[in-house]
């Protein structure tokens, strides 16, 4: 885990917007203000115990982080490098020339056009901070530029107005009912605010705005939930009911729900009294925030459906005794989400033993020393019935697995990637899975954060021969989590965990 995180969690994004400490999350409120970095501006703190004012060897301030009450010299180091580049960026006039190179004080409504541009002012920023730093960046130096302020109308960040040192522009206004869109004036606000506002067909039907909303309350709970004993990391809900018989899946808006909805309601009348009365928002959170792990095994599923037909008859790949799925690309994410994978034996009740593979190079800090299946504990009812499910973590590129199995390995039911991000990282490492699947013929789906992703790994699949599947990509997946997020690097658009289907082939 990142060790600039408190026990290894991310500051939410509401702290790179500077609506929350950057410290220990706590939101900003109006009787407890949050204060800035006096020398980046690109952080803040909410008091006394999270801010320690230091001085650094040219004499200035800076703030200095705590965790707990205690000063974490790890922490304070990273600060003060990251603080001081940003600092360098805004005395770089190379930089100051780059990044007002293609800003216009016309206010655009073309969407797409404003999106270009926080993308590009994005990797002009991530390449002259990694400069000034000397180093790559790391995940919480690309989230704290990614997720920063951007005006609606023009695209200018809080860093780019102080360079500017306009008369007539202000520092980033935040929209007064969600406060995740922003405006440098007026002007730009009024003809831009009707995107916002207006309902997104990617949001659900929902505006941009209302879907920010449904977002703050989401990341919000999930957070202080992720702070509680037993509760640290995602939201992890398996209901405990196990399936009379294969029902197959269904591909419209709402499946979620008439699949979900009425668990919730079971799971959440199980909560101890001492809790109270069920907030009449409660469900529907729970839902999307249970959608988040669920994802995993539901998209598992939809995927052998759709690739060996819907099993109407229950005399075909749902009768398996055992069924083996390979992860691939694995890393934290699945490892933390373990758990979810039994949703496949709740739903498959004629399966008896489900075997799991996490393959992929980013298991090595966490994969165990014998490198051997590990039986997984299972619910009383599974547990009961005499059912099993190993799971095996390899820390290897899938291909290099492959050759290393030599005449042992055996072809999977599936061979599934989540969120892979394989057109724009790893891609030789990838291409070379991807060779390997389509010409040993692995039954295989590829799933992606968002639609741009999507349709780039469709068209990679195609021209390296992969015949694609109908149904399976490049397409919305009725079975991504609920729970999408404001993209990062633009002013419009979702991503969320396996919200699209990228490609699938047998």
């Amino acid at each position: 885990m990142d060790p600039s995180t408190i026990e290894g969690r991310m500051p939410p994004m509401t702290a790179s917007i500077l609506q929350a400490c950057h410290s220990c999350f706590k939101g900003d409120t109006r009787g407890s203000p949050l204060s800035r970095c006096s020398r980046c501006h690109s952080v803040a703190y909410c008091g006394s115990a999270c801010q320690k004012v230091c001085r650094t060897s040219a004499g200035s301030s800076c703030a200095l982080i705590r965790v707990h009450g205690l000063i974490d010299q790890a922490d304070w180091s990273r600060h003060k490098q990251v603080c001081k580049g940003l600092v360098a960026l805004t005395q770089d006039p190379i930089y100051k020339s780059t990044v007002q190179f293609s800003l216009s004080d016309v206010v655009s409504t073309d969407r797409e056009f404003v999106n270009k541009l926080c993308e590009q002012n994005l990797q002009n920023e991530c390449q002259f901070l990694s400069m000034a730093m000397g180093r790559p960046l790391g995940e919480l130096e690309r989230n704290l530029l990614g997720w920063q302020a951007k005006c609606y109308g023009c695209s200018r960040t809080d860093r780019i107005i102080r360079l500017e040192n306009s008369p007539q522009r202000h520092l980033l206004k935040p929209c007064q009912d969600c406060r995740f869109a922003f405006y440098c004036c007026s002007e730009h606000w009024d003809r831009v605010k009707q995107f916002h506002t207006q309902p997104d067909p990617a949001g659900y039907g929902l505006s941009q705005c209302e879907m920010n909303q449904q977002f703050r309350v989401d990341l919000s709970f999930s957070y202080s939930m992720s702070g509680v004993k037993g509760r640290e990391g995602p939201w992890i809900w398996v209901p405990d009911r196990i399936k009379e018989k294969w029902e197959p899946l269904g591909d419209y808006d709402g499946c979620w729900e008439d699949e979900l909805e009425g668990e919730v309601e079971v799971f959440l009348r199980l909560r101890p009294a001492s809790l109270g009365e069920i907030p009449e928002s409660l469900p529907g959170l729970t839902l999307r925030l249970s959608t988040e792990g669920l994802s995993i095994p539901m998209t598992i599923l939809y995927s052998l459906q759709k690739l060996y037909g819907e099993d109407l008859d229950g005399k075909g790949w749902s009768r398996k005794e055992t069924l083996n799925i390979h992860v691939l690309g694995a890393s934290e994410t699945e490892l933390m989400m373990s758990q979810m994978f039994e949703e496949i034996l709740h739903r498959l009740p004629a399966v008896k033993t489900l075997n799991i593979l996490l393959v992929g190079p980013g298991l090595s800090t966490f994969g165990r020393a014998d490198r051997s299946p590990k039986q997984m504990q299972m619910c009383p009812k599974c547990s009961t019935l005499n059912r099993k499910r190993f799971h095996d973590h390899q820390p290897f590129a899938y291909h290099d697995y492959v050759r290393n199995q030599g005449s042992k390995f055996t072809k999977p039911d599936l061979a599934i990637a989540f969120n892979s991000a394989s057109t724009v990282m790893d891609v030789s490492s990838w291409s070379t899975t991807k060779a390997l699947l389509i010409e040993e013929k692995i039954s295989s789906v590829f799933t992606s954060y968002n639609r741009e992703e999507a349709f780039a790994e469709a068209e990679v699949l195609r021209k390296m021969g992969a015949k694609l599947v109908e149904g399976l990509g490049p397409v919305r997946n009725p079975w991504g989590a609920l729970n999408i997020k404001p993209e990062p690097e633009k002013l419009n658009g979702w991503y969320g965990e396996s919200m699209w289907l990228c490609g699938g082939f047998k």
